[in-house]
């Protein structure tokens, strides 16, 4: 009988025991600069994986905010350590993707992580990777590229 009370009893234990600790988690903070416009809106992605990174949001995290003014903040809090990477867009239309020419050239303005700008391709998620360590609050300003 004491076995049985002791198993329930170590169960309520570990059962109110929290998952993670406010300071086990991490958090992101991306200020989205150069806006050319007060049009439409500003799309935020966290990708914790190089899957449909750069542009397939539904891949990642998401944050949507009006574009007003001359930056706008996308944050995420309670995030797991590890590596991470940003990418924003600038949906001008609100038509909710990123409009590109014949080329495949966003019309619109976008953004990653490190700022990364590379020549006639689209930027890897190696190249715009940066790691979060528990508790870290980790703080980027994109600068949108038109």
């Amino acid at each position: 009988m004491n076995r049985i009370w002791m198993i329930l009893l170590a169960g309520v234990f570990w059962l109110a025991t929290p998952v993670s600790s406010k300071s086990d988690t991490a958090e992101v903070e991306v200020r989205v600069t150069g806006l050319r416009s007060q049009k439409g809106s500003i799309g935020c992605a966290l990708f914790s994986k190089s899957t449909g990174f750069p542009m397939s949001p539904a891949q990642a995290s998401n944050v949507r905010k009006q574009a007003r003014g001359t930056s706008v903040t996308c944050s995420w809090s309670g995030l797991v350590p590890g590596d991470y990477a940003v990418s924003v867009t600038h949906d001008e239309n609100n038509n909710r993707k990123v409009d590109v020419n014949f080329l495949g050239i966003p019309l619109e303005g976008w953004a990653v992580s490190n700022n990364v700008v590379p020549g006639m391709r689209a930027p890897t998620y190696a190249e715009a990777r940066f790691s979060l360590g528990a508790g870290q609050k980790s703080r980027h300003t994109l600068k949108l590229v038109y």
